[in-house]
């Protein structure tokens, strides 16, 4: 086989070992999957859960005016765990109490509590609260309970005085009952819920992967000026162009697959133990096949970032001009992949053809466990014809030294 045969791959080993030098590429393609974004991601859920939970246990402070008017409730509130009651506070005072932190909540009780029940009409107590406040949703989840509690205990005994008992009320304010029975099990429900967004993630960890070994490869070279002595070279410029591609793709490839093993990878060291224990069992009901046909579909992904890619790094003038360009790109991504989500987009023929949307609801079809196969060639199909006419574009600007040595 002639030299000009392996050129090509010459200029691939030649790229790729330069890459594997870079410390960018190696941040972006590699420690970013596998190290940087498990961490941050298990970081943030750990560090959220540990927040709720002390938020949950610290003491709760609360005043009462009127409690006179519902003593039932405020034995309720005695009972609760870590609440503490303030005593003194007047309704003039209320918003002051809460804005200097004396009292999280005011119970305001009105005189006509016991009458307004008894005449059948709804009593109400205002709850005074802090809406702005960073914990006003774990406050009031707290004092839920209690309260339902007491509506609970005020109910019963309204039936109980008019002769009606609890089950005669339920028929009458629901003489028909939907009994709903779900055929989805529990990968099903989990892939609905949670199907799109790793979609999200797999195609924006490909995107970053690519993004800088693209850089470095087209416009990183004219800046170096490297570009010149790669193309006096007696290799066709296409056999360049197409080994910077490869060099690119395999980046962008490499990045989403050691994300993929790197949550695997994390889901068992640390999932039982710590917070993502029945995600990771749903997980676990992913077959082999399923895992593999994920793998193979990001590929087509892959291709066209790299093909796009390029061509943005080869027409850029410098590094700064080429990062412009890039950035914006990550929008026009998003918003496909965004569709994917929207509640009744479904895999069908109509969007088995429009990339980056079509694999988005094919790898949450994946998960879910019900993708219909007879779809696939045609989502590799449309995805291809896109990936090679993107190919075919940066090659083509490969060769036209205007685009290639632009000032």
């Amino acid at each position: 086989m002639s030299l000009r045969r392996f050129a090509m791959w010459l200029v691939f080993k030649k790229e790729l070992l330069e890459l594997s030098r870079d410390r960018k590429t190696l941040i972006f393609t590699i420690l970013l999957p596998t190290l940087i974004i498990p961490l941050l991601m298990g970081g943030f859920a750990y560090f959220t859960k540990v927040v709720v939970q002390k938020r949950m246990a610290e003491t709760l402070t609360y005043a009462v005016i009127g409690e006179a008017n519902a003593p039932e409730l405020i034995d309720l509130l005695a009972q609760g765990k870590n609440f503490k009651r303030v005593d003194g506070i007047g309704q003039e005072e209320i918003n002051a109490a809460i804005r200097d932190e004396r009292v999280r909540l005011v119970f305001e009780i009105p005189h006509n509590v016991q009458q307004q029940l008894a005449k059948g009409k709804k009593a109400v107590i205002r709850l005074h609260y802090n809406s702005a406040s960073s914990v006003a949703r774990i406050v009031t989840k707290r004092v839920q309970p209690l309260i339902d509690k007491y509506s609970e205990q005020m109910q019963k005994l309204l039936l109980s005085e008019r002769g009606i008992s609890k089950e005669d009320l339920e028929w009458l304010i629901n003489p028909i009952e939907v009994d709903k029975h779900s055929i989805a099990d529990k990968r099903e429900r989990f892939g609905e819920q949670a199907g799109g967004l790793i979609a999200y993630f797999l195609i924006i960890f490909i995107f970053s992967g690519a993004m800088y070994p693209a850089l470095d490869l087209g416009v990183g070279e004219k800046e170096r000026d490297t570009l010149e002595t790669l193309l006096l070279n007696p290799i066709p410029r296409w056999q360049i162009a197409l080994a910077k591609y490869l060099v690119i793709f395999v980046s962008g490839f490499l990045a989403v697959l050691l994300a993929i093993v790197s949550v695997g990878v994390w889901g068992v060291l640390l999932g039982q133990a710590v917070f993502m224990g029945k995600a990771m069992e749903i997980m676990q009901t992913v077959g082999v096949i399923d895992l593999v046909m994920l793998i193979v579909m990001v590929m087509p992904i892959a291709a066209i970032f790299a093909a796009i890619l390029l061509s943005i790094s080869i027409y850029a003038r410098n590094f700064k001009e080429a990062q412009n360009y890039s950035s914006p790109l990550i929008m026009v991504i998003i918003i496909p992949v965004m569709a994917a989500l929207i509640p009744g987009m479904e895999l069908d023929w109509a969007t088995a053809m429009v990339p980056i949307t079509n694999m988005a609801l094919a790898i949450k079809e994946l998960i879910k466990g019900t993708i219909d196969y007879t779809y696939v060639a045609a989502i590799f199909g449309s995805t291809l014809v896109l990936a090679m006419g993107a190919l075919w574009f940066a090659v083509h600007w490969f060769n036209r030294e205007d685009v290639l040595f632009r000032t």
